[in-house]
């Protein structure tokens, strides 16, 4: 009987472990590992939002290895954005089996990107170019750049200020490549070195704007306008204006600032998708 007792703790702790596996837990608050610092630049200047929901691997040490979206944002820098801090920041206790070992496991969690209204764009010299793509089928996608910098954009929400032109140029049936080149310059400075798109010159705008101290358009007053290809140019500054364009706010209440805006528009016939 002596050997008997041995073997049942043996078996009830066997027992009671084998019904005690847990899950990978996160350490800390997974609300905190992503802020609204971390804001893509490219879905900040898109006033792009949305909420990504996505299941993240983790290996048996706690560490998250690799992430798969379960519901999209809509925008791709604010979804590729997700997993990759969900991944670098994220840390967690980790699974054990039944056996009483490390484990890997998953866990599913969402983020809700909302964009602060009191963010601007700095007011400092600034490029934004739009390129819109066609094929002879119609409207294809977007792309884009801020100051050189290549942003993520696909849908025709995402086209900033050629948005509003792409069910009359769908109409066509041409394969071709649109750009929309928007350049400020503050007053008083000098304007940026700017791109030169590919394709012919459609039209160019030229317009002086005021911006009142807390960021907003107070004033566009078009002071050039050349149209080389009928019904490509784009028709004022407000189409541009309505897609992000507002400024930091004045550290003088009373200020009202002033600058340039130039808006250029180009056309490339592309071969071969006709």
């Amino acid at each position: 009987m002596a050997f008997l007792v041995p073997v049942i703790l043996i078996a009830a702790a066997t027992q009671a472990a084998a019904e005690a596996p847990r899950r990978a837990a996160p350490i800390g608050n997974p609300g905190a590992w992503i802020s609204h610092e971390d804001y893509p630049a490219q879905a900040a200047a898109m006033e792009a939002q949305g909420q990504v929901r996505v299941t993240l691997d983790i290996d048996p040490q706690g560490r998250p290895v690799g992430c798969r979206i379960l519901a999209w944002s809509g925008n791709a820098a604010l979804d590729s954005a997700t997993c990759r801090l969900f991944i670098s920041r994220g840390r967690f206790r980790p699974a054990v089996d039944a056996a009483g070992r490390p484990a890997p496991d998953t866990f599913t969690t969402a983020v809700t990107w909302n964009l602060p209204r009191l963010e601007f764009a700095p007011f400092k010299p600034r490029e934004v170019v739009n390129v819109l793509h066609f094929t002879a089928s119609g409207f294809s996608h977007c792309t884009g750049s801020i100051d050189g910098v290549d942003i993520a954009r696909s849908d025709r929400g995402g086209c900033g200020q050629g948005a509003f032109l792409i069910g009359f140029m769908e109409k066509e049936k041409r394969a071709r490549r649109v750009t929309f080149q928007q350049v400020f310059s503050p007053a008083g400075q000098p304007r940026p070195h700017v791109s030169k798109p590919e394709g012919e010159l459609a039209s160019e705008e030229i317009f002086d704007v005021e911006i009142a101290s807390d960021g907003t358009i107070r004033e566009c007053r078009r002071k050039g306008r050349r149209s080389l290809i009928p019904m490509i140019a784009l028709s004022g500054c407000e189409p541009a204006l309505s897609h992000g364009d507002r400024f930091e706010p004045a550290a003088d209440p009373a200020a009202n600032r002033r600058g340039t805006l130039l808006l250029r528009t180009y056309e490339k016939r592309v071969r071969g998708q006709d």
